[in-house]
């Protein structure tokens, strides 16, 4: 949308000031945090002998990131990390029997196993075959849980954060019929924007709309009048607003919290001196913090999160500014901003429907083996299964720490091998 000249330096009614920045909020505190947050492997978790490596180190992991979470409140970690630990030791076990059961066949294949009744008990349908199916069934509930968890919860933040208001804006005036585009942009502005325009233009708008419905359309040069009249304000507003909602969401204390702290620790710890109050008041400030910050990144990792942490205070001063260049420069910077939340939140929403896929697929699999399915039948769908969680794993590595729907090669490939490859292990991130 095109801003020409500014009609009102107004800012939304639901902006509010930002508080004062609390301890803890330096960009380098921010990075370390987002930089050390376990995200979980990017496959998707299923059935299969090399669980036999990889439970180990995700239970491990996900029992540090889960008493991380639980120290510092973080109920997204708690739960993340927690079906982990429970899946882990089901990947384990499933990994083992799958394995002695293909050591076993390949015994029999061998001869090296030759009383009668192994083979029977390498059957289909014997109890090992049936103890490493059932036990895959709940190592692909987990993972459905997981997956399904962490898409509802991406989707959530998208439609929280994102000024989808905007871009409804743009696609009403981008329309190519003068009656349509006059009417979906005049209902867009009084539907999506009230708080962002002053009052007196909004009962014009309304005059305008009801010209429209009685005429057909107004004239196309008051149209534009009324376009440069209300586009930078709407712009600026917008983004004052959600940049301000962003930084008091997830890097700042609200003045209401930072008076509950201080009330808690004056009622609470007041046997303690001024001195180890003034400690415990940051201490807990820093754990809140750490907690905002956690949540932010599963969604956008950790470099977009960097990125917002250093760009809103510049922000949200240069769309305040006086000089309209300065302003409309903010206001392309801000939507580069966004664009690049969008983006991320997408590839997320990518990820978590390509694990989906692939538990469904791996599903289908172990059905077709419980119900005696021809065995070529459930090789091909667990085959099929285990290679779309490969793509996502891929997906995850070459698209999560690039910017846009750029694709790092190069950051597929395991940090030694990457150096013999491409003749270094420098920063993977395309476009930073």
């Amino acid at each position: 949308m095109t801003s020409i000249t500014k009609t009102n330096n107004l800012t939304s009614s639901n902006s509010v000031s930002s508080p004062k920045a609390a301890p803890g909020t330096e960009s380098s505190k921010v990075s370390a945090i987002a930089s050390q947050l376990y995200r979980g492997p990017g496959s998707t978790t299923l059935p299969g002998m090399t669980n036999i490596y990889y439970s180990p180190m995700n239970l491990y992991e996900g029992l540090k990131a889960l008493f991380t979470a639980y120290s510092i409140g973080d109920n997204q970690g708690v739960v993340e990390n927690g079906i982990r630990v429970l899946q882990a030791p089901s990947g384990f076990t499933n990994a083992a029997i799958s394995s002695a059961f293909n050591i076993a066949n390949a015994g029999v294949y061998l001869k090296l196993f030759d009383h009668p009744s192994v083979p029977i008990l390498l059957t289909a349908t014997s109890p090992l075959a049936k103890a490493a199916t059932i036990i895959g069934f709940f190592i692909c509930f987990f993972e459905l849980i997981l997956e399904a968890y962490g898409l509802i919860r991406v989707k959530n933040f998208l439609e929280r954060n994102y000024p989808f208001e905007l871009d409804g804006l743009k696609e009403a005036v981008a329309n190519e019929d003068p009656k349509l585009r006059q009417m979906k942009f005049f209902r867009s502005l009084d539907k999506n924007f009230k708080d962002s325009i002053p009052d007196e233009i909004i009962d014009k708008l309304s005059k305008k709309i009801k010209s429209i419905e009685r005429k057909g359309y107004v004239n196309e040069e008051k149209f534009l009048k009324s376009l440069n009249e209300v586009a930078e304000t709407i712009q600026i507003n917008v983004y004052q607003s959600r940049l301000t909602k962003l930084q008091n969401r997830y890097f700042q204390i609200s003045p209401e919290k930072m008076k509950e702290i201080n009330e808690y620790v004056k009622n609470k710890l007041s046997h303690l001196t001024k001195k180890e109050q003034n400690e415990r008041i940051d201490k807990i400030i820093e754990t809140r913090l750490e907690r905002k910050v956690s949540k932010l990144t599963r969604q956008i990792h950790p470099w977009l999160v960097t990125r917002i942490e250093q760009s809103i205070p510049t922000l949200l001063e240069d769309l305040e500014n006086d000089n309209p260049i300065t302003r409309r420069d903010a206001c392309k910077k801000a939507e580069e901003l966004f664009t690049n939340i969008k983006i991320q939140s997408q590839k997320k929403e990518l990820l978590h429907g390509i694990g989906l896929t692939a538990v469904a697929l791996t599903f289908a699999g172990l059905i077709a083996t419980c119900i005696l399915c021809p065995v070529l039948v459930s090789i091909v769908l667990l085959l099929v299964g285990g290679g779309v969680a490969v793509v996502r794993g891929l997906v995850y590595e070459g698209a999560m720490d690039s910017e846009g729907w750029n694709f790092s090669v190069k950051a597929c490939f395991p940090e030694a091998i990457r150096g013999i490859l491409f003749g270094d292990t420098a920063d993977t991130l395309v476009n930073p």
